[in-house]
């Protein structure tokens, strides 16, 4: 879609908002659980998280898009959690509080579909929880006060709970931003030019005439150098994506890809995947290796779509180029 990018912006910085979120969140945690339990391997397990936090968010913001950070932080979280869910299973359920946000996070950035697969994902998750704790309760190590400290029990459930508000907060505030985006890109529409498809995320522009002096040579060796190392298998790529990757304006982007001979982005895209899917086909031993697996290595997601654009560049079907490659061989 043609305001992707600024969908791609807005859940970055929601990204950015929820890790020093949580960062302050845990270190107020080690805090408490270092001046009431006293207990260390608890907090050196807290301090391990924050650690891992810290660096994955680091490695993980400069090379991947924002949904796949998402994802792996939900998938991660609760694995992470589920010692501490263990250790306090008989003496509070407020650890498992700490799950609710997350299929609230599913909600809102994915289809209904992820919601329930993850919803699914948690429910195997408590119920690991239960089985252990009912098989192997005795030998596992409590990180719960013991009896009579219920002060610190109150402590502990009032900071959990309090945690996970601004957090419920925090998501309901990006999910109205993200909505407002969504409506003002319905809205505006009409007010677009019309060599701009929203729906595919096409620029048409095969009937305008791009002047060398307005290309950034640098940019466009940038451009080809990602390309060349494979960003084209990301089967969700599209032109807004690479020009947040690039840091380049997304018209820029579309006028060096004009200026190379191609109509849209799209067009530029596929040569990549069906020249790769060539020197798939001309190397792997096809007796052992699918098309399927060719044809979704170099980004294609479906056969129909992989068979008309290889028709389209080739001018031939991939099977007859593989009966040509045959022959040859």
């Amino acid at each position: 879609m043609f305001f992707t990018m600024k969908m791609e912006e807005l859940k970055y910085r929601f990204i950015d908002q929820y890790v020093i979120l949580m960062y302050i969140i845990v270190l107020v945690e080690i805090i408490i659980k270092f001046l009431t339990y006293n207990n260390m391997s608890e907090v050196l397990y807290l301090i391990v998280g924050l650690v891992f936090l810290s660096f994955g968010y680091i490695i993980m913001r400069r090379r991947c898009t924002a949904d796949r950070m998402i994802l792996v932080y939900i998938i991660i979280t609760p694995l992470y959690l589920f010692n501490i869910m263990l250790g306090y299973w008989k003496s509070t359920i407020s650890s498992f509080v700490w799950l609710f946000p997350l299929p609230l996070i599913t909600y809102i950035f994915f289809s209904k579909k992820g919601v329930l697969l993850y919803s699914l994902y948690l429910v195997v998750i408590i119920f690991a929880c239960f089985l252990i704790n009912i098989y192997f309760g005795s030998h596992l190590k409590k990180y719960s006060p013991q009896v009579g400290e219920n002060k610190q029990h109150i402590v502990r459930d009032l900071s959990i709970y309090i945690s996970n508000l601004a957090l419920i907060i925090l998501l309901l505030t990006y999910q109205t931003r993200f909505n407002k985006l969504k409506f003002s890109t319905e809205a505006r529409l009409q007010e677009l030019p019309h060599d701009l498809d929203l729906k595919t995320d096409k620029i048409v522009v095969a009937d305008k005439i791009v002047e060398k002096n307005d290309i950034d040579e640098e940019m466009m060796e940038r451009l080809e150098l990602s390309m060349n190392e494979g960003l084209f298998k990301n089967q969700n790529l599209n032109i807004s994506m690479v020009s947040v990757r690039l840091g380049v304006g997304y018209m820029h982007l579309s006028r060096i890809i004009r200026y190379k001979g191609y109509a849209n982005f799209n067009s530029y895209l596929n040569t990549f995947r069906i020249n790769y899917v060539k020197k798939l086909i001309d190397e792997a031993d096809l007796q052992k290796v699918t098309l399927m697996y060719i044809y979704t290595e170099a980004g294609f997601s479906s056969q129909v779509t992989f068979n008309r654009v290889f028709k389209q560049i080739e001018g031939i079907t991939p099977s007859e180029y593989i009966s040509q490659v045959i022959k040859k061989s």
